[in-house]
This record gives structure tokens, sequence and C-alpha cells, in this order.
């Protein structure tokens, strides 16, 4: 007896959320554009899901105006919409740790140039 495997992406709603996902962990470029390789590669190869999944799961991601998709289809944006849902939330770690980072690197800085010019300052 041969047992079929689980899909994933059978649920449009499943296939919508994971190219969210995708989207979401790539950098965009200019004016906030996404290539559409970038999110169909990883879902279609790497994912193994179907184009047909693909397409619906897309779809629906357009319909809820997570994503919008420029008439060439060669890139999409993220929308407002999308910014507010979990999606965004890890890309928002992200940006909070790399301001953390600045922050301290920051404070390293300005606590070395002090220590410097202390030394430096005549004695009363």
């Amino acid at each position: 007896m041969k047992f079929l495997d689980t899909r994933p992406f059978a649920n449009p709603e499943a296939a919508a959320r994971k190219l969210m996902e995708i989207a979401n962990s790539i950098e965009p470029v200019q004016d906030g554009r996404i290539h559409i390789e970038l999110i169909n590669w990883p879902f279609l190869h790497e994912l193994r899901g179907s184009p047909a999944k693909y397409k619906t799961g897309l779809d629906l991601a357009i319909e809820r105006g997570w994503l919008w998709i420029h008439e060439s289809g060669t890139y999409m944006k993220m929308t407002q919409t999308a910014s507010f849902t979990p999606f965004n939330s890890a890309r928002l770690v992200t940006d909070a740790i790399r301001i953390m980072l600045v922050q301290h690197c920051l404070f390293e800085f300005l606590w070395a140039v002090v220590a410097a010019v202390e030394p430096m300052a005549p004695s009363a």
C-alpha cells in the first residue's frame, strides 16, 4: 500500500500565508519592490509547492490586500494592510535588534571618545 504525503498548501490560506512569510523575509529593493522570482523560487522548488497552489495563494494574498503586484508581473509590494499583520513581526524584531546594536555601538564610541578626551583636560 502506498501512502500519500500531506499537502501543506492544499488550503489557499496556508499558501497565501507562506507566500507572505517568504515575501517578509526578503529585503525589498528600490521603492519597496520585491522581485517575483525571489518569492516563486522558494515556494515552487524549496517548499515543493505546485504552480496551482502558488497561483491560488498569490491571488488570495492580493484579494485580501496583503500584496500588490505590478501589471507586468515582475515585482510586487507588501501593502500597508500586510504591515499590520503577523507576517511583519519577524522584520520588526530584526529592525529592533539592528537599532539596539547601533545604539550600543554609538554608546561604546562615545564612551571611548569621552575616555580619550578626559585625561587631556587640564586639572585645576
